[in-house]
């Protein structure tokens, strides 16, 4: 797979050498340059407005607005430079990214969202982070299709809901983990078809159960009314009793449905995978973290969409034939770029957009790029840099920033010592009239 993904450059193909990281080792490098949820307010460098971004006010990069980076009034090649074969791969395209403005948040085609990232097509949602066709959604993550919703995790086509987690079609549902075309359930797990439960588990096209005990419909009617479902004490004794309930009944091991010869968890409509964990409709692929609908692939987080032949990136889609990808769409036979769109043939770019061959932001004719392209690969095999992933002290984040920390959790010591950067700022608190507390 690493040969089919490689560079061929005239006769000569650049095979990518085997990992020399573990594959959670190299989930967590590739964690380490993704800051999705860390929000900050600072000034826009291209109009000095205040804005809020992922980029805290004291990076090194220059940050603008969405407006301002999608506008005209900069050209992405204006940065371009010619390869130093003498010098470090790496230390030369971190020059190029210290210089090339950085957008604030990804939020595309969006009305009233300004405090997401990772956002498209939705209106009218606060702190909604990589999701996609959401309305009126609050503190959501990794989710499709919400409309009314509150605190929703990794799921789709969701409505008037809050408190769930791994699960697709449901209407007027709370608390809810790996449920799907329900309606009307309460702190309920791995329930499918139904409606009018709570506190049930592991239950198909079932109606009117409480703990997995069936009750006539005017029972549960008096039962649900008589709770005081807006009272925060009353909900932490329901998810008491329904955490009690679940222990004493059977629980998959893992998640893997409508899949073939797949190990990990959360795998949906899926063949022939790996070491995958949140991914589906996926096929012949290796270490996948939350990926979707991509094919002969391999160490990819945040990939969705892809044709095949995708290596050690993250936050990618539509994508094809490319390696060493950060936060990259619509390119291929593309290696080691950064926040590129629709490129083609393209080598150590960062925020180019509808390009091909170009090294650097210095665009070449094929011959030219193929030839330079061949020296410059040379180079980086003698130096060891060919086949890894960005260092991880090019990060423009702290290790504390990042989802890094989230999902392989360090203190700024074991941080520093493993080689990654730490952000010391302290965030300002936020302005409020009065606190009240969650008990009342």
């Amino acid at each position: 797979l690493l040969r089919r993904i490689s560079p061929q450059v005239g006769p000569q193909v650049y095979n990518i050498p085997a990992p020399q990281l573990c594959p959670a080792c190299q989930h967590r490098r590739r964690l380490s340059f993704f800051n999705e949820r860390t929000l900050y307010r600072r000034r826009c460098d291209a109009g000095g407005g205040e804005i809020i971004s992922v980029y805290s006010p004291d990076c090194k990069i220059p940050v603008y607005s969405s407006d301002a980076w999608w506008g005209d009034s900069w050209e992405a090649l204006s940065f371009g430079r010619e390869v130093d074969l003498k010098r470090s791969f790496f230390e030369q395209l971190n020059e190029l990214r210290l210089a090339v403005p950085a957008q604030a948040l990804k939020v595309v085609n969006c009305e009233n969202c300004d405090y997401n990232n990772t956002l498209t097509n939705s209106r009218n949602c606060y702190l909604v982070f990589s999701g996609s066709d959401c309305e009126d959604a609050y503190y959501c993550h990794d989710s499709i299709s919400l409309k009314d919703c509150v605190d929703v995790w990794w799921s789709r086509d969701i409505e008037l809901s809050a408190h769930i987690f791994g699960s697709a079609g449901l209407y007027n549902c709370w608390y809810c983990a790996r449920c799907g075309n329900s309606n009307g359930l309460w702190f309920c797990r791995d329930c499918i078809g139904c409606s009018d439960c709570l506190g049930c588990s592991n239950l198909s096209n079932k109606q009117f159960h409480i703990f997995n005990v069936e009750y006539p419909k005017e029972d549960y009617q008096r039962f649900v009314a008589k709770l005081n479902r807006g009272s925060y004490k009353q909900i932490q004794t329901l998810l008491k009793q329904s955490s009690d309930h679940f222990e004493s009944q059977p629980q998959r091991g893992c998640v893997v449905e409508h899949s073939e010869n797949c190990s990990g968890d959360l795998i949906y409509r899926s063949k022939n995978c790996a070491g995958c964990f949140t991914v589906s409709d996926c096929e012949d692929s290796r270490f996948l973290l939350e990926c979707g609908r991509l094919k002969d692939s391999y160490g990819l987080v945040r990939v969705y969409d892809c044709e095949g032949l995708v290596y050690d990136s993250i936050s990618a889609d539509f994508v094809f034939h490319s390696a060493f990808l950060l936060q990259c769409s619509g390119c291929s036979d593309s290696y080691y770029c950064m926040e590129c769109i629709n490129l083609k043939n393209c080598f150590g770019c960062v925020g180019l957009r509808d390009r091909e061959y170009c090294i650097f932001h210095r665009a070449y004719s094929k011959e030219e790029y193929h030839g330079i392209l061949a020296s410059l690969l040379d180079s980086m095999q003698k130096r060891g840099e060919w086949g890894e992933f960005f260092p991880a002290r090019l990060s423009p984040f702290g290790y504390n920033e990042t989802l890094a920390a989230t999902v392989f959790a360090l203190d700024e010591k074991q941080a520093r010592k493993a080689g990654f950067n730490w952000n010391e700022a302290e965030k300002p608190s936020p302005r409020v009239a009065g606190l009240t507390p969650a008990s009342r």
